[in-house]
């Protein structure tokens, strides 16, 4: 680790790729600004760190086993801290699905359960009108989680455990159409 001062009076610690500039006392908005990891391949971000990144993508089709009923795509599990969390799903249609409603949350509660879904925040709805063997996407935007290691804080809702799941649902007629998603959750504090 090294420490290096600068012409005014700023001054930085190196260590390891991330540098640390340490703001001056006559600076306005005195603290610690971190720059970031210079060099990602040689010192990733590791888990606990600011950065860190939980992903899991589900690429294989699976049917829906009911109409208009939510079912897990896949999961993450959370420690302890802020995250940014997003997600998004395809859903494939064939020549007899009649499909009428798309739906995508990321959600505290497995599957059917939806008592954290809250529309625009972690619950998007859409009009699948998709048939003839097309498919159809619904991405959500990241959003805040917090998890203190036992519960998880999405909006104002406290939910017990640390698994987040990415669900859908789609109301058809005929065969079932299929689903496939990945949902990413970045550290933020």
């Amino acid at each position: 680790m090294s420490l290096v001062a600068g012409a005014d009076g700023q001054k930085s610690v190196f260590k390891d790729g991330l540098q640390v500039d340490i703001i001056s006392e006559n600076t306005v908005g005195h603290g610690v600004r971190v720059k970031g990891v210079t060099d990602p391949i040689t010192y990733p971000v590791l888990e606990g760190d600011v950065g860190e990144v939980k992903t899991s993508t589900v690429s294989t089709f699976a049917a829906y086993t009911a109409s208009g009923t939510f079912e897990n795509i896949t999961t993450i599990p959370l420690t302890a801290g802020s995250w940014s969390v997003g997600g998004n799903i395809e859903q494939a249609f064939n020549n007899s699905t009649s499909p009428a409603n798309l739906q995508l949350a990321i959600s505290g509660y497995s599957g059917g359960t939806q008592t954290d879904h809250v529309k625009t925040l972690n619950l998007l709805q859409g009009i699948a009108t998709q048939t003839n063997s097309s498919n159809a996407a619904l991405s959500c935007a990241p959003f805040l989680v917090r998890c203190n290691g036992s519960n998880i804080y999405i909006g104002g809702l406290t939910i017990a455990g640390t698994t987040l799941y990415l669900k859908s649902a789609c109301t058809y007629t005929g065969t079932a159409p299929q689903r496939t998603g990945t949902i990413t959750a970045i550290r933020i504090a």
